[in-house]
């Protein structure tokens, strides 16, 4: 197939509109359904539905199904856009003069299930020892709680027999490739605050306001530490190896000239596996030690997950570090700084490693005018068409 085909099959994706709150299940259905009957013609395809979502699976059986398959893991949900900062409609994918082709879905992560889509087209002629399996997921850009997080618990996902897995990474604008293989906990956290109230020309003591303040420096604090560690030791690199918090809620107040009684912090906390849960649970008590009248509340929080091997001698880690050094690329190790569905697959003892083959390329994901260059959709292909031969035959 000739690379202004599979520039098409990028295009097509991007113009089926899966943002929320209304994710196009329809068109994507069928844009997959078509792959299989036209251009994947030795795949199956089937629809599971945790929660009433639909999850797509196109599967290549190997010649020793027996083995542990191999996961290609992609979602096909994407954030909402402000089309009024957009350059050109952000489901049209306008191909610009220079190769940029603009949607949303472009970085994250339409192009990445383009990869594997190609690569097997490619590949087609090619036998296998291990199944592989496409996933395509819906729900990771609102946490994948219906998605895979309730998929990796069904007798269907177990049925599948994974044995390790891709997933997404982040582009990069250097010419190298992030491997990740691990990411932060995010916890969203609700501190409550009650204090005494009174008149507004009043000098009273306790407030819920001045105990507020106290918890934010505190949290200031430890974000202005976390930071300088961020720059100083990790470079401004590396993100995901150091805890990120961000104030998201500050709110008391019910009228000027009364002093309220309650008030209440939301922050976005993001644990780096360096740090882990339990020394981060000190620091989130020592924020409100001392201070009667608080409360913590965890309204969203994610447990540690094991981090996949990155040691030389491990046969998955292995074949994609042989695949990088086939194309002369550089890659580097990291831990992802957000969340993605590849922590449900690592909870459950699955390794799976993070990629997006994007270089050079300025990072959009959830920006405006989200982009990517069709050279770059097309070294992906070639990777992914080197790399996946190796793992789907190993013993």
């Amino acid at each position: 197939m000739s690379p202004d085909r599979f520039i098409a099959l990028f295009q097509e994706y991007l113009r089926i509109n899966t943002a929320h709150p209304n994710p196009d299940y329809d068109k994507t259905s069928a844009f997959l359904s078509s792959l299989c009957s036209n251009e994947l013609p030795s795949h199956t395809f089937r629809t599971d539905c945790p929660a009433g979502k639909p999850i797509y699976i196109i599967s290549r059986i190997g010649s020793s199904p027996s083995l542990p398959s191999i996961l290609l893991n992609s979602h096909f949900d994407v954030v909402p856009v402000s089309e009024e900062h957009w350059s050109s409609p952000p489901f049209a994918a306008v191909r610009l003069d220079n190769g940029d082709i603009v949607a949303r879905g472009a970085q994250d992560m339409k192009s990445v299930a383009i990869g594997y889509i190609c690569a097997l087209i490619n590949l087609k002629d090619v036998s296998f020892k291990r199944t592989i399996h496409m996933a395509f997921m819906p729900d990771e850009e609102t946490s994948g709680r219906d998605g895979m997080k309730a998929w990796v618990e069904t007798e269907d996902f177990a049925r599948l027999n994974v044995g390790m897995a891709l997933d997404e990474g982040l582009p990069n604008i250097n010419n190298f490739v992030f491997v990740y293989y691990n990411e932060r906990s995010p916890w969203w956290i609700r501190i409550d605050i009650e204090g005494n109230a009174g008149h507004g020309s009043q000098f009273i003591s306790d407030t819920a306001a001045s105990k507020m303040l106290v918890i934010l420096n505190r949290v200031q604090t430890f974000r202005d530490a976390q930071e300088k560690l961020w720059r100083d030791v990790y470079n401004g690199q590396s993100l995901g190896s150091v805890t990120s918090v961000n104030i998201t809620f500050a709110n008391l107040g019910v009228q000027y000239n009364v002093v309220p009684d309650k008030a209440f912090v939301g922050l976005d906390v993001r644990i780096s596996p360096v740090m882990g849960i339990v020394e981060f649970q000190k620091i989130l008590n020592g924020w409100v030690e001392g201070i009667e009248g608080t409360s913590i509340t965890l309204v969203a929080q994610s447990d540690e997950c094991p981090s996949s091997s990155i040691d030389p001698s491990d046969k998955y880690f292995s074949a994609i570090s042989s695949s990088f050094k086939a194309k002369n690329v550089e890659y580097k190790t990291d831990i992802f700084p957000a969340a993605t569905d590849s922590r449900w697959l690592r909870k459950k003892g699955i390794p799976c490693y993070g990629i997006s083959f994007i270089r050079n390329t300025k990072m959009l994901l959830h920006d405006h005018n989200e982009y990517l260059n069709e050279n770059e959709l097309l070294n992906g292909i070639q990777f992914y068409t080197d790399l996946i031969p190796k793992l789907a035959n190993l013993d």
